[in-house]
């Protein structure tokens, strides 16, 4: 079951921004599973797409949101208000598969259209309901960008990396797989401005990876679901799973 943000940002941890010896980039290939929200009219509930559902559902809703950075006429989803709303997505069928070595990548578009209290989590799920990680931007000033691992850990970027409000991200975290310890799994953490970026650049703080808390019987593999913890004013679109090229190169 989701937990809610305050016991969530309570066991946050923050990475210091310091010299890497490394430089991680990232190229994604074309997605295995894409979701976007096209199939909702303007005002509709998230239950109005199949398989979806919500505890409160008319918080969450398409909307023609008219901004600069993304066009006019897309339909996204919206947390219209509240302070943790929730929505969790059908089983995803896998069209391709992939296997335990590939470097996974797992991606959404968010925006924060408002105050600095709007966030978002999404947190991607095995079949049996358990976590394998998360992506976020956070709600509360500066608005950091992050990943959890599989144990519900989470860790941010500096203070000095938070998302500007009326901008779209894509935001991805990206597993490199150990073929011979699959405990040392490793999550990178990349970002993007949609409209003014098109290559993706590492997060500040996540240059030498983060361990996922992955075992023999729990890595990305297991994913099925997606869960969406939204707050206040924030926009979601494009979540994406797929596989790419991670390049770990010396400084």
């Amino acid at each position: 079951m989701p937990i809610h943000y305050a016991l969530l940002i309570s066991i946050g941890v923050l990475l210091v921004t310091k010299a890497r010896a490394t430089d991680p980039s990232f190229q994604a290939g074309k997605p295995i599973v894409l979701v976007n929200f096209s199939g909702l009219n303007v005002g509709d509930s998230i239950t109005h797409l199949p398989g979806w559902s919500s505890p409160a559902p008319d918080d969450i809703s398409g909307v023609e949101p008219r901004l600069p950075s993304i066009d006019s006429e897309r339909i996204v989803l919206t947390c219209t208000n509240g302070s943790n709303r929730f929505a969790t997505s059908p089983r995803q069928e896998i069209a391709e598969k992939f296997s335990a070595s590939d470097d996974v990548y797992f991606s959404a578009w968010i925006n924060r259209y408002s105050s600095a209290s709007s966030g978002a989590r999404i947190v991607f799920q095995s079949e049996d309901g358990i976590s394998l990680g998360a992506l976020t931007i956070e709600p509360g000033a500066p608005n950091r960008f992050g990943l959890s691992d599989a144990n519900g850990e989470y860790r941010y970027s500096s203070e000095e990396t938070g998302a500007k409000p009326n901008t779209w991200y894509e935001v991805v975290l990206v597993i490199r797989p150990d073929d011979k310890e699959v405990t040392s799994s490793r999550g990178y953490l990349f970002y993007r401005e949609v409209s003014t970026q098109d290559e993706l650049e590492i997060v500040p703080g996540f240059e030498a990876g983060v361990l996922m808390g992955y075992g023999d019987s729990l890595n990305a593999t297991h994913f099925e679901t997606w869960v969406l913890q939204l707050r206040n004013n924030v926009q979601i679109d494009n979540l994406a799973l797929g596989t790419g090229k991670l390049e770990v190169r010396e400084r």
